[in-house]
């Protein structure tokens, strides 16, 4: 054989003989032991090669009965898988190393997931049930406050979450219930407020974003308020106050802000009341009673208080009597008793009660009667007969009857 080609044979030789050495060194070291029949009872294994066992593996009649791992180095356990018919059925395993499972696993006979169970404050009570079927998730269950009751559900479809059940004030019963699209997005939720085993309020989202809520708000199995969202801020609210199935009372909010509220509303969706808010504060009221389209009554408030009245007391359209108010009290009354657009009588109170009153009787824009009264009764009258802006006649009143009178000239 030519030196080059014997170089390189004893060369070969010699790194197979080091890779073999070396794979021999990454071996496990392995111990069996056999029982009276001959047959191997138990396995234990040394993976790192550190001298110390960390896989004991038992038989039964020959077959795999159960694995024990030690995953830190300590030389106890922490997981413990379980075989039937050398089948991988069970597996317990340690998280914390505190030397309890806190994780189990379930396999059906086919080897897929079957259930899974969790206990995730470590407190040696199950808390987290998950179960399976061919191996994807169908169900599982928490019990979030770790009192031992469940009080949250989630259902799956083809391992996607289709539904989900929550008992929201622990007390045992389950009072929310949400529902996903294919995509796992929120469409709808459904709660028992009273518990008492009937949805009372439900919740409708679009891209997973509040768009309308809608409720029973007197438990008498009838929804009776609707709730409108845009962007997830309100935007309008409805109601059927009489139970009747008709929205008699609707609410407008702009930034989340109440608008307006418009109430009595009747079939053809004409208000009997509306009010404006700016800010979130009443400003305004409108009435138009028989709903003919012709407002009656206008109130305006500052700072929530009643400021001012006007009435169409003819329901011409035009405005016939103006009230003012101070600390949400009368303090005067402008009045048009002929419907030409101009004030022809004022009256001026004090404490609730007329205490001076202002007429002009000829419509010609000039003030010629003045009446002063006290505690509500006329005691004294002034009159401008002659219309030439003096006073020229005087009555004075007892009791409401008249006692004297002057005429001036």
């Amino acid at each position: 054989m030519p030196m080059r080609k014997r170089v390189f044979f004893v060369m070969m030789i010699l790194i197979f003989c080091f890779s073999s050495a070396h794979a021999q060194d990454n071996k496990p070291n392995v111990q069996f032991f056999y029982d009276s029949q001959g047959r191997i009872a138990r396995e234990e294994i040394d993976n790192n090669r550190d001298g110390r066992t960390d896989v004991w593996v038992y038989y039964k009649n020959g077959k795999r009965d159960r694995q024990e791992e030690d995953k830190d180095g300590d030389g106890k356990p922490e997981i413990w898988s379980y075989y039937q018919n050398e089948n991988f059925i069970k597996q317990e395993v340690d998280t914390n190393y505190d030397g309890f499972p806190d994780l189990w696993f379930f396999l059906d006979e086919n080897g897929k997931m079957e259930k899974k169970l969790k206990d995730s404050n470590k407190d040696r009570s199950i808390d987290i049930w998950t179960f399976y079927q061919n191996g994807k998730i169908i169900r599982q269950e928490g019990d979030r406050n770790y009192d031992g009751k469940v009080d949250l559900v989630l259902y799956y479809e083809n391992g996607r979450l289709v539904k989900r059940e929550e008992d929201t004030k622990k007390t045992g019963k389950m009072a929310l219930w949400s529902y996903y699209d294919e995509n796992e997005k929120l469409i709808r939720e459904e709660e028992d407020m009273d518990r008492d085993g009937r949805i009372d309020r439900t919740f409708f989202y679009e891209n997973e974003k509040l768009v309308r809520v809608e409720e029973d708000t007197n438990h008498d199995g009838k929804i009776d308020l609707w709730s409108h969202y845009m962007n997830e801020k309100l935007v309008m609210k409805e109601v059927d106050s009489k139970g009747t199935g008709h929205k008699d009372l609707k609410s407008f909010y702009t930034d989340g802000k109440l608008r307006k509220v418009e109430q009595g509303i009747d079939t053809q969706g004409r208000p009997e009341i509306i009010y404006s808010y700016e800010e979130g504060k009443l400003v305004r009221q409108e009435t138009d009673k028989n709903r003919d389209g012709v407002i009656e009554s206008i109130t305006l408030y500052k700072n929530e208080r009643i400021a001012r009245r006007l009435l169409d007391t003819d329901k011409d359209g035009k405005t016939d009597v103006w009230y003012t108010y101070n600390s949400e009290r009368i303090s005067k009354v402008e009045e048009d008793t002929n419907k030409d657009g101009t004030v022809d009588i004022i009256s001026y109170y004090q404490g609730g009660k007329v205490a001076r009153q202002e007429g002009d009787t000829n419509n010609d824009g000039k003030i010629d009667v003045w009446s002063y009264y006290q505690n509500g009764e006329i005691v004294k009258q002034e009159e401008d007969t002659d219309f030439d802006g003096k006073v020229d006649s005087r009555f004075y009143y007892q009791n409401g009857r008249l006692v004297k009178q002057e005429r001036i000239n």
